[in-house]
């Protein structure tokens, strides 16, 4: 998966030299064991390019104050210039130093006329009480959507209103942009991006339209936030039962968590039980759906050939 990530995220109160944050890396850890690679727009580069350049001139000030302390106190020292011992981080070699797939994007002409429209007319992801025109924001909003059509699906990293607003919540939906407020949130995301998350995904997307009819605010064919616990139950003809908690996105913003569990039956059906619901704060009844299932069932000589192979690696021939 494509992860970007927005300059809040990549914002550090101190001067970053050979290291980004701890949280930070943690995220990048993520990135580079899922195999998920990481892009930032230029804009938000150059956002923090800036404030690292304030930050190293307060540095510079800071050691050149030092040095004339030292002076007066008639102290021995080397003395480094200020220009030389305290160097502006580049931020990228610092990330593909983690071993990250990681690259800078560019906006397009494209992307700079969409958010300029955007901007001016205060469409939508702008929030309707907004006093600012956020150009900026707009711009990465752009390439995010435009990157994620690319790659089929992206997750952009961000705690600004105008990227995280439930008016772009359509938009997002059909680029298949992911969106996480913070680092945590992000993780949670990228759990979901395994083998295990793809196959609950799958199983589930049947049995949305169902659950909205019963009344669960879900957006259409939502991507799973957050999956945690998964348990397969494999049966003689494959797989038999799945169990999980999940997080997933609402038309209404807050977050919808459950406890699942799908029965797969031998007639090509699947019961989806809902329990523990909550939408944001609020508690909702259990649910169940019942819907054709997206797998096929192994036949009795499949099965059979998959045990004898499990005998075999266990030295168990009988």
């Amino acid at each position: 998966m494509l992860v970007l990530l927005n300059s809040d995220i990549l914002f550090d109160l101190q001067l970053v030299t050979d290291k980004v944050s701890a949280r930070l890396t943690s995220l990048l850890d993520a990135c580079r064991d899922g195999g998920h690679r990481v892009a930032i727009p230029q804009t938000a580069l150059l956002e923090f390019d800036r404030q690292q350049t304030k930050l190293v001139a307060d540095a510079r000030r800071s050691l050149e104050s030092a040095y004339a302390t030292l002076d007066r106190s008639n102290v021995a020292y080397t003395r480094i210039a200020p220009e030389e011992a305290i160097q502006p981080c580049d931020l990228l070699r610092l990330i593909s130093g983690l071993g990250v797939d990681a690259d800078v994007e560019r906006p397009t002409l494209e992307d700079f006329e969409d958010a300029h429209w955007r901007a001016c007319l205060h469409e939508e992801p702008h929030p309707p009480d907004t006093k600012s025109d956020e150009m900026r924001d707009l711009i990465i909003w752009a390439v995010s959507l435009r990157l994620s059509k690319e790659a089929d699906g992206a997750l952009l990293v961000s705690r600004d209103v105008v990227h995280t607003h439930q008016r772009g919540d359509a938009e997002a939906l059909t680029a298949r942009l992911m969106r996480a407020e913070t680092i945590e949130d992000a993780l949670e995301c990228l759990h979901v991006q395994t083998p295990a998350g793809g196959t609950i995904q799958a199983l589930l997307a049947p049995a949305w339209a169902g659950l909205r009819d019963q009344g669960l605010p879900l957006v259409a064919e939502p991507m799973l936030r957050a999956v945690a616990r998964p348990v397969f139950i494999e049966g003689t003809m494959g797989l038999e039962s799945v169990e999980c908690q999940l997080q997933a996105p609402t038309t209404t913003g807050a977050v919808l968590t459950a406890r699942v569990h799908v029965q797969i039956r031998d007639n090509g059906f699947e019961e989806v039980h809902f329990r523990d619901i909550k939408v944001g704060a609020e508690t909702r009844p259990d649910l169940t759906v019942e819907v054709a299932a997206p797998v096929e069932h192994d036949d009795e000589a499949s099965y059979r050939e998959r045990l004898a192979a499990l005998q075999e690696l266990l030295g168990d021939t009988q």
